[in-house]
């Protein structure tokens, strides 16, 4: 397979039918968060090379494509400083970025130019209505679990995977926030998806599709300038959404792992984009596409890594990081939405994974089932992650299902309600207090008994992390709302439009920078 540049993105506009617009949740699980009929591959999506195992190295065979490009740095944007008049002013464009022709590397296939269009940012000064203060009473604190380390190459700084390192949507990063004037550092265009950024090493890393054709971009981290890209055909899979790759890439030891919608499977090299190996979830192990395609972001642990395959016997797969062998099958369970997260219980790191039974704790070796919380969401929409805090799990979906808390260690339900209703956003715990979207409301709960503190308007189905005491969301229309992460009530400190667009993918902070994407493809890094 030659390489060639895909032309840009083409933003597809919504299709109403007859299903309701919540048939949208399921978009972003692997970042987030996004079947049935659509479990079989044609074999001309399928690259060519799959002997039915692991794919040994091949740096000069297709469909290896790693391209070089250029993208210009795009000039901060003028921003409205926050406490004048309600009204919007509209900056000043920044210039558009282009990624300039390159030969392909290798292939000696030129490339054709790719130009994103310019978007400004824009500063909404308005003034928000008082956020519903149901109850001011200060939670005591649930101690989130210990992240069971890896052997990651990564800095401290880095995100290099779906809500971050430890997967719980919390960095320990401080003094990115200097105050109201968020500028744009750079812009790129990917092409349609939901998944997320990944940050690893200076580099991003970013998956789009385009004319039926996924591609995995990186990017100079700093001034967005183009390093490689590799594409392979997968059909774009819009079906009551725009559609494109919705689970995002994973960055350890060197390679980094990607998960296509249909089940392409791949390992690339971080600093190069050579393909080191792959796998066809669907046509090699009879694994299962939910409704919405596959979104569950893979996760590593050690020398494994663990994917949601949805498979008869292998709900669940464990393969060999380096050269994809596979390791152990488990679980009967379908598959859901939700990345995958690994994390210490009972002194020792396990596999836990949301499917669409329930929640599920693995053990990493043999994949022996530990123990289990039957959930039951409509259409599988089990999307969010789990959050665990210590032998504690808050578990939360949509369709007006609502959340609960459940004690593992003795097997009880501590409380259950629907105060939150995770539709595919994951929740974040900081000091106690749970923050997320309920539906399309942002939400703050007492995390020992379940009640609402406050809520929020005017944010849609947005997305959130953490970092310093503040909640960094990304609202649905591509506000970057900056928010007092704080049980007594909704304190806004930033407003700035820095997508257009829905935004239903949660935004990424590394080294000061925080990272974004919309559905049509516009990946935006902006700092203060």
């Amino acid at each position: 397979m030659s390489e060639v540049f895909s032309p840009p993105p083409v933003s597809r506009p919504f299709k109403s039918g007859s299903i309701s617009r919540s048939f949208l949740a399921a978009m972003l699980a692997g970042t987030v968060v996004l079947a049935g009929g659509y479990a079989v591959l044609s074999k001309k999506s399928v690259a060519s090379g799959v002997q039915g195992g692991a794919f040994d190295p091949a740096p000069d065979a297709a469909p290896n494509q790693v391209t070089e490009a250029s993208v210009q740095p795009a000039k901060p944007a003028v921003i409205v400083k926050s406490g004048a008049a309600p009204k919007v002013m509209v900056a000043a464009p920044a210039k558009s970025v282009v990624a300039k022709p390159a030969a392909a590397v290798k292939s000696g296939v030129a490339a054709s130019p790719r130009v994103a269009r310019a978007m400004p940012v824009v500063k909404i000064a308005a003034k928000l209505k008082p956020p519903v203060v149901v109850a001011q009473k200060a939670p005591q604190r649930l101690a989130a679990a210990p992240v069971a380390p890896s052997a990651a190459q990564t800095t401290a700084t880095d995100w290099p995977e779906y809500m971050g390192k430890a997967r719980n949507g919390i960095s320990r990063e401080t003094g990115w926030f200097k105050g109201n004037e968020a500028q744009l550092v750079w812009k790129a265009s990917i092409g349609t998806g939901f998944a997320a950024p990944a940050i690893a090493q200076g580099r991003v890393y970013a998956t789009g599709n385009n004319g039926n054709q996924d591609t995995v971009w990186s990017f100079n981290a700093a001034d967005g300038k183009g390093l490689w890209k590799y594409s392979y055909p997968c059909d774009l899979m819009a079906i009551q959404h725009e559609g494109g790759p919705s689970a995002t890439p994973t960055v350890e030891g060197g390679l980094v792992f990607t998960y296509s919608k249909r089940g392409h499977l791949h390992a690339l090299d971080a600093a190069t984009g050579r393909m080191v190996w792959r796998h066809d979830i669907v046509g090699e192990y009879g694994g299962k596409i939910p409704q919405w395609g596959i979104t569950s972001a893979p996760v590593v642990y050690g020398g494994t890594l663990f994917v949601m395959a949805g498979a008869p016997g292998a709900c669940i797969m464990a393969f060999d990081k380096s050269t994809g062998a596979v390791q152990w099958k488990a679980g009967n369970d379908g598959p859901a939405y939700a990345a995958l997260q690994v994390l210490r219980w009972k002194n020792a790191p396990y596999l836990v994974a949301f499917n669409a039974s329930g929640v599920v704790f693995y053990g990493l070796q043999d994949g022996k089932e530990l123990w289990r919380y039957n959930w039951k969401t409509s259409y599988d929409v089990n999307a969010a992650m789990p959050i665990i805090a210590e032998d504690k799990v808050f578990v939360s979906s949509g369709y007006n299902t609502g959340s609960a808390l459940v004690q593992s260690s003795n097997n009880t339900e501590l409380w259950k309600n629907k105060n939150m209703r995770n539709h595919f956003s994951t929740s974040v715990l900081v000091n106690g207090a749970i923050f997320g979207f309920d539906e399309s409301q942002l939400a703050c709960l007492d995390g020992n008994s379940g009640n609402k503190l406050w809520t929020a308007d005017r944010l849609g189905k947005g997305s959130l992390i953490a970092a310093d005491g503040k909640l960094i969301i990304l609202s649905e229309r591509g506000e970057l709302v900056i928010a007092e992460a704080s049980p007594n009530g909704y304190k806004e400190l930033s407003r700035t439009q820095i997508l257009s667009g829905k935004c239903w993918t949660a935004p990424a902070l590394s080294n000061g920078n925080i990272y974004a994407r919309n559905a049509a493809g516009d990946l935006v890094c902006v700092k203060f």
